[in-house]
C-alpha cells in the first residue's frame, strides 16, 4: 500500500475489498513470475515473511516463527467479505421489492376500470396484504443479518488476536511503500515513488537495500529510498543477477 493508513482501519467492512483484491494480485504476481525463490525457500513462505518485512511487532531482530497471524488476517479479510457481500446482496432484494411493490400498485391503478365485481376486494385485502409483505421482508432481512454477524463473530473470535500481529506489522514496516518483484527473483518492498525500470541496489558497507532510478538530465542516479528485499537483508551475500558498478548519485 502506498497511502498511511491508520492501523484502527486496516480491517474494516469499508476497505476490506481492496485489501482482498491488492492480495490477490501480489499472490498472483509472485505465482505467474517466480518459480523457485532464491534463498531456497518455499513462495509460500517467502511471500508472507516478504508482507511482513520477516518481522515482528515487538522487535525488527525477531523473526517470526510460523505464518498463523498472516493466516488469521487472510480469515478475518474474508469473513469481512463474505459478511459486507450478503449485506449488499440482502439490500439490493430489498430494494427490488419496493421496487415490486411499486410496480404492483401501478398495475392494480392501470386494471382498475377491468377489475369490476372484484374492485370491492381491493380496499381490504391491500392493506393487510401490504403488511404482511412488509413484516416478512423486514424479518427475514433481521434474521439474515443475525445470522451473517454471529457467523463473521465466529470467525472474528478465533482469529482477531491472532491477526493482530500481521496488523501491526503490515503498519509499522510496510507503510507508504509498495509491494515489489526484482529482474532476479526477489520480492519486497520499495518506496512509493518506486515504479518499472528502477533498480535496487546495495551500496558498499551498507546492509540495506536501496532504489534509484536513472537521471539522464542530470546524468547520474537519483535515489528514492531504503527497501525491502527478502533474502537479501542484514548482510547477505548477493546472489546472481547482481553486479558491481560506480555510479555518479544526483
Amino acid at each position: 500500500m502506498s497511502h498511511q493508513i491508520p492501523m484502527r482501519e486496516l480491517i474494516t467492512i469499508n476497505n476490506v475489498k481492496a485489501y482482498i483484491r491488492w492480495h490477490e494480485q501480489c499472490s498472483d504476481i509472485v505465482t505467474r513470475y517466480i518459480d523457485a525463490y532464491p534463498t531456497g525457500e518455499s513462495l509460500h513462505d517467502a511471500y508472507w515473511r516478504t508482507l511482513m518485512c520477516n518481522r515482528t511487532s515487538v522487535t525488527s531482530q525477531d523473526k517470526p516463527t510460523t505464518d498463523a497471524s498472516y493466516q488469521s488476517w487472510t480469515r478475518v479479510c474474508h469473513a469481512q467479505y463474505i459478511l459486507m457481500s450478503s449485506v449488499e446482496k440482502i439490500d439490493r432484494a430489498l430494494y427490488w421489492s419496493g421496487i415490486v411493490a411499486a410496480a404492483s400498485v401501478a398495475s392494480t391503478a392501470y386494471f382498475w376500470p377491468r377489475l369490476g365485481k372484484w374492485k370491492i376486494f381491493i380496499p381490504l385485502l391491500a392493506p393487510g396484504t401490504y403488511k404482511f409483505l412488509r413484516d416478512f421482508t423486514n424479518e427475514v432481512h433481521r434474521i439474515s443479518l443475525a445470522r451473517l454477524n454471529e457467523a463473521y463473530r465466529v470467525v472474528l473470535g478465533a482469529h482477531e488476536r491472532g491477526q493482530q500481529e500481521f496488523e501491526a506489522v503490515f503498519c509499522q514496516w510496510c507503510q507508504g511503500r509498495r509491494f515489489a518483484l526484482f529482474e532476479n527473483g526477489y520480492m519486497g518492498w520499495v518506496p512509493a515513488a518506486a515504479r518499472v525500470g528502477d533498480v535496487g541496489v546495495m551500496w558498499r558497507g551498507c546492509r540495506i537495500p536501496y532504489v534509484i532510478r536513472e537521471n539522464r538530465r542530470r546524468e547520474g542516479w537519483s535515489v528514492l529510498g531504503d527497501a525491502y528485499v527478502h533474502g537479501l537483508m542484514d548482510g547477505v551475500e548477493l546472489g546472481e543477477g547482481v553486479w558491481e558498478e560506480d555510479i555518479r548519485v544526483v
